[in-house]
């Protein structure tokens, strides 16, 4: 019976293992693993230079995925896209079995149990199908192995030799490996020995690659160039997300209960454990890709720790050790069952705002098929601009009909190449100057990326460039004299998918109303945010963008009901305070708008648009140099921002730092095509240094954005009149940035 009721919290656990790991095919990176490994397999040959791009074609590729690419392509031949799932399915349970084995050597069933139950939440970001999960597995592999006292396992060599043709995260195997010897040095001599023989095997083995010495050096190709961790998500902190992502706030509870563990049972620490939680734990602050890493290898420690706190309670207090154990395995079983419930409702998945849904076969809503299908069906040729989200989807499922400009094999493209990308998403001027560099015919993006957000406006007024297709996920643009029998496409009967808004989640709305609403179709917008809140109140996104076009048609208090009633809704959900301290900063109510900045900070430290409007509070309230240091911090956080910059700008020029207001303007025009505030407010301080000419310059390109701004208007005038020798003197005042310039 006590053996049947310990298994009880076993058999969830998986279950839970279980329910988050069988979801629906997402990733896009995929697709283009796939391809790859179907040319390995059926030509027997590795890749060794680019084809599937027009920016990098012809460049040297080292492929160290090719023999995960190669195991993908096999999976999919023999059961297509289920069999991936079922793939998938297999190893993260696999990872899960080998951690539990190693944590039951020093913890009891229950406790192991929630121990896991941690890991898996910490982890569920890492459960995509990608070569990562191989590594993943390697890893849980390296420590369940090297935890044990007394051996030395010499299957890690072999295993090694597969890690580096598997994943560029191989040098994680002998850092292993090291640390456990570090952690040995009381063993007996002998031991020792054969644990540095160890070492050194696993160093050789990193070698047993057909790309040669060249493979050692693309992990710290990769995380040595700064602008891939500032850009590409997966590399960037997980505070800087917005919102965070749920596997971070459970990152830490965990680094929380391991350091209290730690703490607890400070003399009977493994050093090994501790290095290993100094160093992930720091690792996973700096990049979201390593939360998976730190969730596996931590977990044996901190089963570790609390199974010597659990042994000494026993001993001094069996009866409560009694009682605390029955009310832990129930609790335990309760929430096990409510995730595992969550996950296969998708309630979790919707919470997270996250594509996964649970089942076999690839996602229907995750992926940009119907744009590309309207593509073929329009015959357009040519090159293709895509975001780099997608970038590898579309480069697998186009290739050799369209290339690419970019995706996500970093080190092919280099810095250079995603500067220039990152140059395009950010001004259209040079996603012009680039298409007429690469003969790009069709522009394909997902209009939820990050990176398209800030271009959408500018595209969709632009001369040169057309909408003709847009759905929940997608939108495509064509040269305006290309194809005219697809006219430009009219907001309201842009298609919204029955699939995805089929059940209790509006997900397909909110997307597309978010659309709309950056491109200015408001009117669509409010309609289907609305249509979202009647399906599911609790939509704290819905709220807040009803709140903001309340702000903007001048609504003050109606736009301060949508954000306190979305500001209750999510306490992980910066958006609404950052709303709500424009609003009191609007109302004159400074301390609010100060008190409002600083709770979004504390959701979200990394925060640029928090930052920002902390700064501009307290200027408002006085305090212009603690204004000037948030504003900053917003422009180093996020230097791509023009808003950041033009509003830095003001505040220089505010304490007489001309020099530096012109930088700050200076920068915020070339970084967006769309910032009135920048060149108006520069044209204004070219005047005051005596450059009439450059101030008239900068006056037409504000007014090319804002033809009906009337102190722009008066003051060309005023200037051209001033060249012209009537010496005419009209007065303006400076513009700040809201974002909406």
């Amino acid at each position: 019976m006590k053996r049947l009721v310990a298994s009880v919290p076993v058999a969830l656990l998986f279950a839970a293992v279980a329910a988050l790991g069988c979801f629906r095919l997402i990733d896009t990176d995929l697709w283009l693993y796939l391809r790859v490994g179907e040319r390995i397999c059926r030509l027997f040959e590795l890749p060794r230079f680019d084809s599937f791009s027009y920016s990098a074609a012809g460049r040297p590729w080292v492929d160290v995925h090719w023999l995960a690419q190669a195991a993908l392509w096999i999976a999919w031949r023999a059961g297509g896209a289920a069999g991936l799932c079922l793939l998938r399915l297999a190893l993260v349970t696999s990872i899960f079995a080998g951690l539990y084995r190693a944590c039951r050597r020093d913890a009891p069933p229950p406790l192991v149990c929630g121990v896991l139950a941690l890991a898996l939440l910490v982890a569920q970001d890492g459960f995509l199908m990608k070569p990562q999960l191989f590594a993943l597995l390697l890893a849980a592999v390296f420590v369940a192995s090297l935890d044990r006292h007394g051996t030395t396992p010499w299957i890690l060599v072999p295993l090694q030799a597969l890690w580096v043709n598997m994943h560029p995260s191989f040098p994680l195997g002998p850092l292993l490996v090291l640390l456990y010897w570090a952690d040995g040095r009381l063993a007996p001599r002998g031991e020792r020995r054969r644990h540095a023989a160890l070492f050194a095997a696993c160093l050789l083995a990193c070698f047993a690659t057909p790309y040669g010495p060249a493979v050692l050096v693309q992990p710290w190709r990769q995380v040595g160039t700064p602008l891939f961790g500032e850009t590409v998500i997966p590399w960037t902190p997980p505070s800087a997300a917005f919102p965070s992502p749920s596997s971070f706030f459970f990152f830490k509870i965990a680094a929380a209960a391991t350091a209290a563990a730690f703490l607890l049972n400070a003399f009977r620490i493994r050093p090994a454990h501790l290095a290993i939680a100094v160093l992930f734990a720091a690792l996973s602050l700096k990049s979201r890709r390593h939360l998976p890493l730190f969730a596996v290898l931590v977990a044996p420690g901190l089963a570790y720790n609390l199974g010597c706190l659990w042994t000494r309670l026993r001993r001094r207090a069996p009866r409560l050790s009694f009682l605390l154990a029955g009310v832990w395995t129930a609790a335990l079983a309760a929430a096990l069952v409510a995730l595992s419930r969550d996950a296969v409702t998708g309630g979790l998945y919707f919470r997270q705002r996250s594509l996964k849904r649970f089942g076999l076969g690839k996602s229907e809503i995750a992926y940009p098929d119907e744009a590309l299908a309207f593509l073929d069906a329009a015959g357009a040729g040519g090159n293709l601009f895509c975001n780099y989200e997608i970038g590898s989807y579309v480069a697998s499922v186009q290739h050799p009909r369209r290339a690419i400009f970019i995706d996500g094999r970093n080190l092919v493209y280099g810095e250079s190449l995603l500067r220039r990308y990152l140059d395009a998403m950010g001004d259209l001027r040079s996603l012009d100057a680039l298409a007429d560099e690469y003969g790009v015919e069709a522009l394909l993006f997902t209009h939820t990326s990050r990176d398209v957000k800030a271009l959408l406006p500018a595209l969709w007024r632009s001369p040169r460039w057309r909408p003709v297709y847009a759905d929940d996920r997608s939108v495509v643009f064509l040269p305006h004299g290309a194809l005219p029998r697809f006219p430009r496409i009219d907001p309201s009967s842009c298609p919204l998918p029955g699939i995805p808004s089929r059940g209790p989640f509006p997900l397909a709305e909110l997307r597309l109303g978010e659309f709309l609403f950056r491109v200015g179709e408001r009117d669509r917008a409010r309609g289907l945010f609305r249509d979202a809140l009647a399906r599911r109140p609790r939509l704290p996104e819905a709220h807040t963008f009803l709140g903001v076009m309340a702000a903007q048609d001048g609504d003050l208090a109606a736009a301060e009901g949508e954000f306190r009633v979305a500001a209750a809704m999510s306490r992980t959900y910066a958006e609404p305070r950052i709303n709500l301290s424009e609003i009191f900063r609007l109302r004159g109510d400074f301390a609010g708008a100060v008190r409002e900045a600083r709770v979004a900070l504390r959701i979200a430290p990394l925060n640029a648009c928090a930052r920002e409007a902390l700064g501009l509070a307290l200027l408002s309230s006085g305090d212009a140099a603690a204004a000037r240091r948030e504003l900053e911090e917003a422009a180093r956080i996020d230097p791509r921002s023009a808003d950041y910059q033009s509003n830095l700008g003001v505040l220089c020029e505010r304490e007489g730092d001309e020099a530096g207001a012109a930088a700050a303007y200076g920068q915020a025009r070339l970084l967006s095509p769309d910032s009135f505030a920048a060149r108006f407010n520069l044209a204004l301080l070219r005047e005051r240094g005596g450059d009439v000419d450059g101030a008239i310059l900068l006056l037409e390109e504000a007014l090319l954005i804002d033809p009906s701004h009337g102190s722009a208007r008066r003051k060309l005038a005023a200037l051209e009149a001033r060249r012209a020798g009537r010496g005419e003197q009209i007065p303006a005042s400076h513009v700040p940035s809201n974002g909406q310039n």
